[in-house]
C-alpha cells in the first residue's frame, strides 16, 4: 500500500516547488538581464578603445603611409616598421586595459599589421577579416560583432567592436577591439550573485514563515479535531486563529447531535427486538454467509444444549453437529443458495422430539426460526385416537339400537309366556333366557356409554396448559 501524504504535507511541497519555479524563472530572466547589461557596457568600452586606436592611427598614418608605398620593403618588413612605428601606443592601451584584443587590418596590404597582447599570423582567420571589411564597406559605421559563431584566432567566443579607418574619404581598412566572453560571464555572474544571494535567503526566510504558519495551522486543525471529539469549546483561542472552521464545528454539532438521537432510536429498537426474540417461546438464530452464528436466542441454546455458551462468530456445524448430518443442512444451504425461503419439519432421535424450521434468506445470510412440536406432534395423535375411539362409540350407538330394540321384543314375549306356562322346566329355561337377555342388555350398555360424553369427566384448565 502506497504511503500517503497529508494535505498539509502535499501543500507544503506544492508551495516550495512553486517558489523554486518562480525563482528559477527569474533566475534565467534576471542572469540574460545582467547578461545584456554588461555586454553592452563593454561593446562601448570596446568602441572607445577601438575609435582611440583609430585616431591614433589617423594621426600617424602619414608615416605609415611612408612605409607603405616604401617598394624596397617587403610586406613583413613593412608591418614590422609599422608596429615599432605603434609599438609605444599599443603598449599604452594593453597595460590599461590588459583583458582586451586590439588590432588594425590594412585592405591595401590585406594583411594584420598588428594584433596585441599576443602574436598571429596575418594569413590565419584572413576570411573572417574579410566578411568585417565588407560589412563596415557597406555600413561605413563602427560594427559591433557578437554574434552567436563569432570567434578569435584562438578559438573562444568573444564580443568585438571594428571601427573603419578612411583616409581622404576612402576606407583603407578598420580597427577593431575584442575580449572573450568568458570575462563578461565572470562579471555578471558575479553582479548577479549579488541579488541572487539575497533572494535565496529571503526564499529560505519565506518558506520558514510559510512552515511555521503551516505547523500552525496543522495544531489549530489538530485542536479542532480534538473539539469535536470532546464536544466542548475550551479550546476557542484555537477557533479564533481559525474562524472559517467555527460554521464547520456548528454543522458537525448538529449532524453529532442527530446521529446521537438515531443510534438511542436504533438502540430503543434493537433493545425492543432482543426483548421480543429472547421472549418467544421458538429458537431463533441468525447467520452470515460463511455459516457462523451472529445472533442466537436462549431458547436455541436450550435446543442446542450451549446455554451459557457465547456462539456468536463460531460455525453452526462445529456447534450443532447432529444438524450437519441432517436434512436441515441441505435444506438451509439450499435457501442461501437460491435466496428462496424454506420450510420443513425434522425428526430428532437423540432427544426424540420434533422440530419445525422455517429458513428466510436475506443479502449477509440466513435468518432460521426453530419450533419444538413434539407434544403438537403428540396432540395430534391423541387426536386420531380420540377420533378412531369416536368412530367406535358411534358405530356402538348403532348396534346397540339395532340390537337391544329386538332384544326387549324378545323379553317381552317370554315374560308374557312364562306367565302362560304349565311347566315347571319351561318356566326355568324362560328365565335363564330372559336372564341372558337383561346380561346382553348391560353389555349394550356399557358399550354405548363410550359413545356419550359424561358431565363427571369435565374439568376446568387453563387453556395455556391444553
Amino acid at each position: 500500500m502506497g504511503f500517503s501524504k497529508s494535505i498539509i504535507q502535499s501543500t507544503m511541497i506544492k508551495i516550495t516547488l512553486l517558489m523554486f519555479g518562480i525563482l528559477l524563472i527569474l533566475y534565467f530572466f534576471i542572469a540574460n538581464i545582467y547578461w545584456d547589461e554588461e555586454v553592452l557596457k563593454k561593446e562601448f568600452h570596446l568602441l572607445s578603445i577601438a575609435s582611440a586606436l583609430e585616431n591614433k592611427l589617423q594621426t600617424d598614418y602619414t608615416n605609415i603611409k611612408l612605409y607603405k608605398d616604401n617598394q624596397d620593403l617587403s610586406t613583413k618588413e613593412k608591418i614590422a616598421e609599422i608596429n615599432s612605428l605603434l609599438r609605444q601606443d599599443i603598449a599604452d592601451l594593453s597595460v590599461k586595459n590588459p583583458n582586451i584584443h586590439v588590432g588594425y587590418f590594412d585592405k591595401e596590404m590585406d594583411s594584420v599589421i598588428f594584433y596585441t597582447p599576443g602574436n598571429m599570423e596575418p594569413e590565419k582567420n584572413s576570411q573572417l577579416q574579410s566578411e568585417i571589411y565588407t560589412r563596415l564597406f557597406q555600413s561605413r559605421t563602427a560594427e559591433f560583432i557578437n554574434e552567436s559563431g563569432v570567434v578569435d584566432w584562438n578559438s573562444q567566443g568573444i564580443i568585438a567592436v571594428a571601427v573603419p579607418l578612411y583616409h581622404q574619404n576612402t576606407m583603407i581598412g578598420y580597427t577593431w577591439a575584442e575580449m572573450e566572453n568568458n570575462n563578461i560571464y565572470y562579471l555578471s555572474s558575479f553582479e548577479y550573485a549579488k541579488v541572487l544571494v539575497p533572494s535565496i535567503i529571503l526564499w529560505i526566510i519565506v518558506l520558514v514563515v510559510i512552515k511555521d504558519n503551516i505547523v500552525r495551522i496543522k495544531a489549530s486543525l489538530d485542536s479542532f479535531a480534538r473539539t469535536i471529539k470532546s464536544n466542548s469549546l475550551e479550546n476557542e483561542e484555537d477557533l479564533e486563529r481559525l474562524p472559517e472552521l467555527k460554521p464547520v464545528l456548528e454543522e458537525i454539532r448538529n449532524h453529532l447531535e442527530n446521529l446521537h438521537m438515531l443510534n438511542m432510536e436504533l438502540e430503543g429498537s434493537n433493545d425492543k427486538l432482543l426483548t421480543i426474540m429472547e421472549g418467544i417461546g421458538d429458537g431463533f438464530f441468525a447467520l452470515d454467509r460463511e455459516w457462523c452464528f451472529t445472533y442466537v436466542n436462549k431458547e436455541m441454546r436450550k435446543y442446542i444444549g450451549q446455554e451459557n455458551v457465547d456462539l456468536i462468530g463460531r460455525n453452526i456445524w462445529d456447534v450443532y453437529k447432529q444438524l450437519a448430518d441432517a436434512p436441515s443442512h441441505a435444506n438451509m444451504k439450499q435457501a442461501l443458495a437460491e435466496q428462496v425461503s424454506m420450510h420443513w419439519e425434522e425428526y430428532s432421535p437423540p432427544e426424540n422430539q420434533y422440530f419445525q424450521y422455517h429458513a428466510y434468506p436475506f443479502k449477509q445470510g440466513l435468518t432460521v426460526f426453530v419450533r419444538n412440536i413434539t407434544e403438537l406432534k403428540q396432540r395430534d395423535r391423541e387426536m386420531q385416537r380420540l377420533e378412531r375411539l369416536n368412530l367406535i362409540g358411534q358405530m356402538a350407538a348403532g348396534i346397540s339400537h339395532e340390537v337391544r330394540n329386538p332384544l326387549s321384543t324378545v323379553r317381552g314375549f317370554l315374560q308374557l309366556l312364562e306367565g302362560q306356562s304349565d311347566s315347571k322346566l319351561k318356566t326355568e329355561y324362560m328365565d335363564l333366557m330372559i336372564t341372558e337377555i337383561d346380561r346382553a342388555n348391560e353389555i349394550l350398555t356399557d358399550f354405548l356409554s363410550v359413545a356419550k360424553v359424561s358431565p363427571d369427566g369435565t374439568k376446568e384448565e387453563n387453556i395455556n396448559n391444553v
